[in-house]
């Protein structure tokens, strides 16, 4: 999967995978994953608690870059 990071991510994300002694595609894998599987965690949770929660919509392909980006900004 190829995507593109502003220069600024980048530097962001050399930094965070500098810090965690890891290369930059490792600490992405790790953040996909935990985004994936605490997902499904909170969408079951969701599920339980509200009902009609089964009922959104999923993001676009444009709304997930950002959100990711963002997360990556943070």
């Amino acid at each position: 999967m190829d995507f593109d990071l502003t220069p600024e991510q980048r530097s962001q994300l050399e930094l965070i995978s500098l810090h965690a002694g890891k290369t930059p595609a490792q600490v992405l894998m790790e953040a996909a994953l935990f985004l994936l599987e605490h997902d499904v965690d909170s969408w079951e949770w969701m599920r339980q608690r509200s009902p009609q929660a089964c009922c959104q919509t999923f993001l676009n392909d444009e709304d997930l870059e950002a959100r990711f980006a963002q997360v990556l900004r943070r």
